[in-house]
């Protein structure tokens, strides 16, 4: 009795505590995509609906910063076990020809992607924790960034989710353009978050019921025995 007892406990116990992991792709559109750039060479030119998403950092024409906020509201106290960001490189210039750093940093506060300008309501980033890429002039294709950490943090509340801002290390001549969510030649080429979640999933009650009474069951016909 005492055994049959003890297999049962654990076999409960391996039903309430099985995680169900999921991957989920997050690749809005011109609608519900929410992308934008800040550029010091036109600083109060707005990019909400530009199809391009432009990273500068280079003499004479200033500074080209990216931002990238995805909706991860319907994933809020779940835990991520890997989160990649996806942007398509489609064309950039590097005089020297070699790869530059593509840096994906936390941004701090909210920014309007209609109206967001280098000189109006540009928001301020953190660089702690940020993801880094080595992107190469011709290396033309997808570039990913592992920004787990930061998925997380959201998820869990610990930050508030304003996305991401991208920076890149200065040169001379130094750009990167990566499609974005505005893009329509090639939806599939538009920026994407990749989530592996792990949904500590509660038991369904009627799987909790079947389970108490078959155990219970077993035991009185031990016990008639």
């Amino acid at each position: 009795m005492k055994n049959l007892i003890f297999k049962a406990i654990l076999i409960s116990l391996f039903v309430t505590v099985k995680v169900n992991a999921y991957e989920v792709t997050l690749q809005p559109g011109p609608v519900d995509g929410y992308d934008s750039l800040v550029y010091g060479g036109y600083p109060d030119y707005t990019y909400g609906d530009s199809t391009t998403l432009y990273t500068i950092n280079t003499d004479g024409s200033g500074l080209g910063q990216p931002l990238i906020k995805f909706d991860l509201s319907a994933y809020t106290g779940l835990t991520v076990s890997s989160a990649t960001l996806k942007l398509y490189y489609w064309h950039g210039i590097s005089d020297d020809g070699q790869p530059k750093e593509v840096y994906a940093n936390r941004i701090l506060e909210s920014w309007d992607e209609d109206t967001v300008s280098w000189n109006n309501g540009r928001p301020s980033f953190t660089s702690d924790g940020r993801s880094t890429q080595s992107v190469g002039s011709g290396d033309f294709g997808w570039v990913e960034w592992d920004v787990a950490d930061m998925i997380n943090y959201w998820l869990a509340g610990t930050y508030d989710n304003y996305g991401f801002m991208l920076t890149m290390e200065y040169y001379f001549r130094n750009s990167k353009e990566f499609y974005s969510s505005d893009y329509t030649d090639d939806p599939s080429l538009r920026p994407q978050l990749i989530l592996d979640i792990n949904d500590s999933a509660i038991p369904e009650p009627l799987s909790i019921i079947m389970i108490g009474l078959g155990i219970v069951g077993l035991i009185k016909k031990r016990s008639i025995r």
